[in-house]
């Protein structure tokens, strides 16, 4: 919670748009299309950058053991979500939310 509240008053309207988003999905279970629809992106990818520059944030308030891309570099989404299922309908990874991160989201209330 500490660590999103030192990040909340610079976020866009869009990263909250998807934080809400997702905390409000079944399961707290989004795919990045559904977060780039969410956060007003043209494609899952955007929503990906977007969803993983956010992660970065609270990574960089608060660091924790996460996965790395085939480069080396860290997977950031992982702050925010795991990894879930490949969603058979859409075919797109679906993310599931980190329960620390919707115990945080409801503490600062944006789950209103």
């Amino acid at each position: 919670v500490r660590a999103f509240q030192k990040i909340a008053s610079e976020l866009p309207d869009s990263y909250v748009a998807m934080l809400k988003a997702h905390y409000r999905a079944p399961n707290r279970t989004i795919t990045a299309t559904q977060l780039s629809e969410a956060g007003g992106y043209k494609s899952w990818g955007s929503a990906n950058l977007h969803y993983g520059m956010l992660g970065k944030k609270l990574y960089e308030h608060i660091a924790i053991d996460l996965n790395t891309h085939e480069d080396g570099t860290l997977v950031y989404t992982g702050m925010l979500a795991t990894e879930g299922v490949l969603s058979e309908e859409e075919s797109h990874w679906q993310w599931v939310m980190r329960p620390e991160l919707a115990h945080a989201i409801e503490q600062l209330g944006l789950c209103d």
